[in-house]
């Protein structure tokens, strides 16, 4: 028997709970999406992408799943999985932007959220 998992996630019951699970949690998560598109992480800026990527796997570690930061000099990468026993598996794939924030014709400034 699988443990319980460590926070409030969805079961892997279906659809339906994780909609209703989403809905209940909605403000928190889109506070937490916001916080991340404050953060600088433009190409050229090591020190914030390095941030981020700290970000991410402790992330992922409190959720319960395994994370490591694979760094081969350039950028980091964040590798990590997060098993709570569902049939299907979710890959989500984060990329750092390449767009400088300079001289660019935003809608809103670079990294308001």
């Amino acid at each position: 028997m699988k443990p319980k998992p460590k926070t409030d996630r969805p079961s892997p019951d279906g659809a339906a709970a994780a909609i209703d699970w989403i809905e209940r949690h909605f403000e928190t998560h889109l506070a937490d999406l916001q916080s991340y598109l404050r953060i600088d992480n433009v190409l050229s800026h090591r020190d914030t992408c390095d941030a981020i990527a700290r970000r991410l796997k402790h992330e992922i570690q409190r959720l319960g799943g395994n994370a490591v930061i694979l760094d081969y000099g350039d950028l980091p990468f964040v590798y990590g999985a997060l098993d709570v026993g569902a049939s299907r598996t979710l890959v989500l794939y984060r990329n750092y932007d390449v767009v400088p924030t300079e001289g660019a014709d935003w809608a809103a400034p670079p990294f308001s959220g």
